[in-house]
């Protein structure tokens, strides 16, 4: 069974194509104080940040800034 995903902030990202677009989401994530933790999916287009606690709008600061855009559910 797989453990559930605490606190975690998880969100779709668009905009993404190829593996150097993964490594610039990825940065851009990190480049986030607050952040801890990142993990980026191409295949998904999702990404999540750890704590969950990070501001939505910070986010789409940091993706913006890298050409990318996310949706939040």
């Amino acid at each position: 069974m797989e453990k559930p995903k605490q606190n975690r902030l998880e969100f779709r990202v668009t905009g993404m194509h190829c593996n150097k677009c993964v490594a610039h989401v990825t940065r851009a994530l990190t480049s986030i104080e607050e952040v801890s933790s990142v993990a980026v999916s191409l295949d998904g287009g999702e990404a999540s940040v750890q704590p969950a606690s990070v501001s939505p709008q910070r986010i789409l600061d940091a993706l913006s800034r890298e050409g990318y855009s996310a949706e939040f559910d």
